[in-house]
């Protein structure tokens, strides 16, 4: 976390059971590099500063609980009960994040690859400038694809994000797509 920054609780969503996987073993826990990908994103939340670490669950996956206590003991577990999708996951780790004026870092616990210092660049994109209350970290793909678009105003700004099932056809000509990873300025989050 840089000096400038307001404190950060990394929100690691990781109910996921890996159906698409053909595997009893919850998505999360499947190792890369030797470490489960649910550590591989604590110790990159980590690595940015970012205190407390909550990561959400299903109620049926007492094992993911399990790891992510043994890799960071201070870690909060939240439990998603009926899994209604990303909102809902975050909306989980609500009574635990909330309980202060946190910055919010909103991680998938199957995306290991990502690096301590996009965490930090996108925690700088909210603390410079109060008129972003949110930040997202998106990547360009050609049109086609079936991620969430990034709608852009002529600034350059984030106008809104439209699932690509919501899209309309000039929509999904947008090479900017959402990668669901992002930061919320404190405060803004649970309005």
């Amino acid at each position: 976390m840089t000096k400038e920054s307001n404190p950060t609780t990394a929100i690691i969503l990781a109910a996921g059971k890996g159906t698409r996987m053909q595997s009893d073993t919850p998505k999360v826990l499947h190792t890369i590099a030797r470490k489960a990908m649910l550590g591989h994103v604590m110790a990159a939340a980590n690595a940015a500063g970012c205190n407390p670490l909550v990561v959400v669950t299903a109620p049926d996956m007492k094992e993911v609980a399990a790891y992510a206590l043994s890799v960071d003991e201070a870690c909060e577990i939240a439990i998603q009960r009926e899994q209604l999708g990303t909102g809902h996951a975050v909306l989980a780790a609500q009574d635990i994040a909330a309980k202060d004026e946190n910055n919010l870092l909103v991680l998938f616990g199957d995306s290991p690859l990502v690096l301590p210092e996009t965490l930090e660049r996108l925690q700088r994109e909210i603390s410079k400038n109060p008129k972003v209350g949110v930040a997202v970290l998106g990547f360009e793909m050609q049109p086609g694809n079936a991620y969430g678009r990034l709608v852009l105003n002529d600034q350059h700004e984030l106008e809104s994000i439209v699932e690509v099932r919501d899209a309309t056809p000039e929509q999904k000509q947008i090479r900017w797509c959402n990668s669901g990873v992002m930061a919320i300025r404190g405060g803004v989050g649970w309005q």
